[in-house]
């Protein structure tokens, strides 16, 4: 859909455009059969697409799955490919691309001794100046599972970005893996390429294992492959950044495992996050989080030594021979184990990060603050290592392992990630009291955090599957939806944000007001061959000024294999509640019905007659913010 092959590794899907654009070249402008021409192929075409929406900070691609190493440097996206794609399709977005990877340098844009570089470069230069250079906001790849929401400008840049997509072949076991990027370094990296590609147990017992990576293990298990997540939310345009993604097919035996996260913004420097992770099901849940090399300091922990073996146990050495690969959990590849059971409040973990690829020209105090509010049966730390055959990858990380146990067992792991350089910009965070009437909440479902700035603004985040009731929050304000930011200096709101919600209010006064949350109605018809332009014709259930709409995704109902999750980047009426939605180069098309015989057709994602849903967002701020 978003342009991979079926790889989770960036650098093992560029093998496909690489490998394609080859023939491509050999057929290009085939003149007796126009279909040869691979170029004008729909799904070769959108190929050239795949790899820019990845880039981070202007000089990261992700270490998804087998790619690269541990948090270094690098952008897997090739000049000479792109302008390939530039030349003959003459998508604007694909010039700028080119410019930037020459680094922002017109000359030298275009290499192909077979092409006329002088009007090419030209063609380029006139984008830039109607287009400007190539910058990347926010975004959401729903086929390949990846979003990345994006603050901040030049320096003061921040990404935190989730991976919801496939985690075999070449990919890890590490769905709703999440990462951040800030003041030019990958604070949290993944381990990237393993030792070794093959079957070793070093290999799949930790490096593409789920407990070496920032998400939860489930009863000591990997999880089970899977295809790509289903989006519930996404907000990437308001200065509240979210995404809200479900993966029910990795534990199959869970009623729930679903992971919201949240990139609010302080200033035109600095960003937090707030992470909802939400698992139903099974007897023990680990939250597993590591930062980038550095040392790392506990707060509010009592942490005593374990003595002999790893996180698997005293008695269970360093990748022991004894946890066979159907064992599964990887504990015994976590070793200087420190641990505190029943551990009392909130804690805080606290990475001094290491510039360790020299990306700064000087070093700098940066660091990675992550407070835990969730209660838990223990709290332990250890380190764990990257692959060390690759040349510049750290020695080892500082793990956080959180972990909590019971029959039938419900648990959220709430916490609030602070990037920072030198002081913190977050004076504290707790948990805020959550009432239905006089009845204070403390149901799985709804939970709101209170973070206090050193600026003197307060926020309110708060996060609720239950959008049938109205919540009062410390007693202050009053919010019904899904996800609500309220922003206080003293007592005075400077600023209130809500997705699929219909209020926030402070002290009875509302802030942002609506009658929908979001827009519902069922699909007409749709886009049913293969096209560059594709479409879906809805009926609303209710009249909307819909032109608010684009930019916007639709969240269609479907069979669950793959989700049906679309941008709309066009809307045009048809009649009274009809509208024809532009999801641009996204085919509807699965695949074939059958691979031995094409007159069979397609099967799609979507069905006429499916429901949906569209989120709405809604901010309201005033100017003291």
């Amino acid at each position: 859909r978003d342009g991979h092959g079926n790889e989770a590794s960036p650098s093992y899907n560029s093998l496909w455009l690489n490998s394609l654009k080859l023939v491509a070249d050999a057929m290009n402008g085939y003149i007796s059969d126009s279909t040869l021409d691979l170029y004008r192929h729909v799904k070769f075409r959108k190929m050239f697409y795949m790899q820019y929406p990845l880039i981070l900070l202007d000089q990261y691609t992700p270490s998804i799955g087998d790619t690269k190493k541990a948090g270094d440097p690098g952008i897997i996206c090739d000049l000479e490919t792109h302008a390939a794609g530039f030349i003959n399709t003459g998508d604007p977005i694909l010039a700028q691309l080119v410019y930037f990877l020459n680094g922002n340098k017109l000359e030298g844009t275009c290499r192909n001794i077979f092409s006329d570089c002088e009007k090419v470069e030209s063609k380029i230069g006139k984008v830039l100046d109607e287009y400007g250079p190539f910058k990347l906001g926010s975004t959401n790849m729903t086929g390949y599972g990846f979003t990345a929401l994006r603050s901040g400008e030049r320096d003061t840049k921040v990404a935190l970005w989730m991976y919801y997509g496939r985690n075999n072949r070449h990919g890890h076991k590490d769905t709703l893996n999440i990462g951040i990027h800030a003041f030019g370094l990958d604070l949290m990296p993944d381990h990237g390429y393993p030792c070794f590609a093959d079957n070793n147990m070093e290999k799949h017992r930790w490096t593409a294992n789920t407990i070496s990576h920032n998400t939860v293990t489930v009863d000591q298990m990997p999880q089970s492959t899977h295809v790509v997540g289903i989006p519930h939310h996404y907000d990437g345009a308001s200065d509240v950044k979210l995404i809200d993604v479900e993966a029910p097919e990795v534990y199959r035996h869970l009623n729930l495992y679903r992971r919201t996260a949240v990139l609010v913004r302080i200033d035109g420097e600095s960003s937090y996050a707030v992470d909802f992770f939400r698992i139903v099901g099974g007897k023990e849940h680990v939250f597993s989080f590591h930062g980038a090399e550095g040392e790392v300091a506990a707060d509010g922990l009592n942490l005593a030594d374990q003595v002999e073996g790893t996180y698997a146990g005293e008695d269970i050495a360093f990748a022991s021979p004894s946890c066979d690969e159907s064992s599964g959990s990887g504990f015994d590849y976590l070793y200087n184990v420190a641990r505190n059971s029943h551990p009392e409040g909130a804690f805080s973990m606290d990475w001094a990060i290491r510039d360790t690829w020299h990306v700064l020209p000087e070093p700098q105090n940066i660091h990675l603050r992550l407070t835990m509010l969730t209660p838990a049966d223990e709290i332990a730390v250890a380190d764990g290592n990257p692959p060390r055959n690759k040349p510049g990858n750290p020695e080892k990380f500082k793990y956080m392992l959180v972990k909590r146990k019971g029959n039938h067992l419900e648990s959220h792991f709430v916490s609030v990630l602070e990037p920072y350089k030198g002081s913190r910009t977050v004076q504290s965070v707790s948990r805020a009291e959550v009432k239905v009437g006089n009845k204070i909440i403390d149901d799985f479902s709804t939970y709101a955090v209170k973070v206090v700035l050193e600026n003197g603004r307060t926020d309110y985040i708060i996060n609720s599957l239950n959008s049938n009731e109205v919540y009062t929050v410390d007693n202050l304000i009053s919010f019904n939806g899904f996800m609500g930011v309220c922003s206080l200096k003293g007592d005075r709101p400077v600023y209130a944000y809500t997705c699929d919600g219909t209020l926030m209010a402070l002290n009875g006064c509302s802030l942002v007001c609506s009658d929908k949350g979001c827009i519902t109605g069922t699909v007409v018809s749709f886009t049913r061959e293969l096209s560059i332009v594709n479409e879906i014709t809805v009926c609303l259930k209710h009249a909307y000024p819909v032109e608010s709409l684009k930019g916007g995704y639709i969240y269609i109902q479907n069979d669950g294999a793959r989700n049906a999750v679309y941008e709309i980047k066009g809307i045009k009426r048809q009649d009274r509640n009809s509208y024809t939605l532009d999801i641009g180069d996204i085919t509807l098309i699965r695949s074939w019905a059958d691979d031995f015989d094409f007159s069979k057709g397609y099967i799609y994602d979507i069905e006429e007659g499916a429901a949906f849903q569209i989120p709405l967002s809604f901010e309201w701020s005033s100017e003291e913010r």
